[in-house]
């Protein structure tokens, strides 16, 4: 018996001494911050993979703030690949024991004016004339759970409601998670209770001369969504753009002075007005979730003439090197430029970064979707939208 335990207590001294030797092998770590720098405004980068290989394999993810730690690393050249929805990067540097390495990413093909009305940062809206409003005090607002559970009360909609609307709406779903790579998920919830999307279908009455209506109904600390409702006029319930318009609202987007795009807040019969959002407004997507919530525009923002200059159209192409879909981990590769830069001194020409809400969001936020005056559910319009074949996870 004593045998024995003397061979357990050699064992566990044996395993011991490996690791403080293999931990004595590893003195090295990196770490740093990563941002992202639109129109001059430096952003945190939120939740992306940060892996070391070479003399070390070793991933980390970056927090709220953008930063990031790689620990027990080798003494020795290791290659950094910082993995974000909007695509990768990559750094190279030798590890003699603790370093940092900072990283300030620019996109290419980034119209700042265009992200920041997508991302909410400037908000754009119809007053009561009609006439279209706008200001830089918007917030960036999304989903930060991975999940996202779905109710839509067909069985509450208004008599003469078709219920093959709903398999339509979670077409736009699917194409969502397309959208973000399949990183995030929307699955069906059975109970508004425990759901996070509620859509419900009511009559025309009940919402004026609007289409539809996305609430805002709660929010996390953070300023991360947390429950959204959504009212869609079972007149207009069919209607080409007018759910794909309100999923964007429920999804964080705002509207956008474009009156090409699916993100405009009325709903155009004539004119090419898209349907969905463009293959391009899709990567602005994906960048805008790899940025937290709660991010605003400070500093009294106001938009530079070269950053609005050569405004892109909707077809312009998506961000540079960035393939829609992505790898098979649904990461888009190569996009933009990474600019060595240290983040303690500041990005050239970059705003101080504004933090998250630390204090709860008290009340709804309202967005609505108008109709052409004149315009009626029977007028199909020139219907223009992006096919995206089905891909698995």
């Amino acid at each position: 018996m004593h045998h024995w335990i003397v061979l357990v207590l050699l064992a566990a001294l044996t395993t011991g001494c490996i690791g403080w030797a293999d931990a004595g092998e590893r003195p090295g770590s990196v770490t740093g911050q990563a941002r992202v720098v639109i129109g001059g405004v430096s952003f945190p980068v939120y939740e992306a993979k940060m892996a070391a290989s070479g003399a070390t394999n070793a991933v980390a993810w970056t927090q709220r703030d953008g930063a990031y730690r790689l620990t027990f690393l080798r003494k020795g050249q290791h290659d950094l690949h910082l993995q974000a929805l909007h695509g990768t990067y990559r750094q190279s540097l030798y590890v003699q024991g603790r370093e940092r390495r900072d990283w300030v990413l620019q996109p290419g093909n980034v119209n700042a004016e265009r992200f920041f009305e997508l991302a909410a940062l400037k908000r754009v809206w119809l007053d009561a004339k009609n006439q279209l409003q706008a200001a830089y005090d918007g917030e960036l607002v999304r989903w930060e759970k991975r999940k996202i559970a779905v109710y839509m009360d067909v069985y509450g909609a208004p008599y003469g409601f078709d219920a093959a609307t709903a398999d339509r709406y979670w077409q736009e779903l699917r194409r969502w998670e397309q959208y973000l790579a399949h990183q995030y998920e929307f699955v069906k919830a059975g109970d508004p209770q425990r759901a996070d999307i509620v859509v419900q279908w009511v009559e025309p009455w009940e919402i004026g001369d609007q289409a539809g209506i996305t609430r805002q109904v709660a929010h996390y600390y953070n300023g991360a969504l947390k429950l959204v409702e959504i009212y869609i006029s079972v007149a207009w319930a069919d209607f080409p753009g007018v759910w794909e318009h309100e999923l964007g609202r429920a999804m964080g987007l705002g509207a956008v002075s474009d009156q090409n795009s699916v993100m405009y807040p009325r709903l155009m019969l004539s004119g090419p007005q898209r349907r969905t959002l463009s293959q391009y407004e899709a990567s602005l997507v994906r960048l805008m979730y790899d940025i937290p919530s709660g991010q605003r525009l400070g500093g009294g923002w106001r938009p530079a003439a070269a950053s609005v200059a050569g405004g892109l159209e909707d077809g312009d192409g998506a961000l540079d090197g960035a393939d829609l879909f992505g790898l098979s981990d649904g990461l888009t590769v190569a996009a933009g430029q990474l600019l060595d830069v240290d983040l303690d001194a500041g990005a050239a020409g970059a705003l101080p970064l504004v933090p998250a809400r630390e204090a709860p969001v008290s009340g709804a936020r309202e967005s609505v979707l108008r109709v052409e005056p004149g315009m009626t559910p029977d007028m199909m319009p020139d219907v223009t939208l992006d096919v995206l074949p089905h891909r698995a996870p």
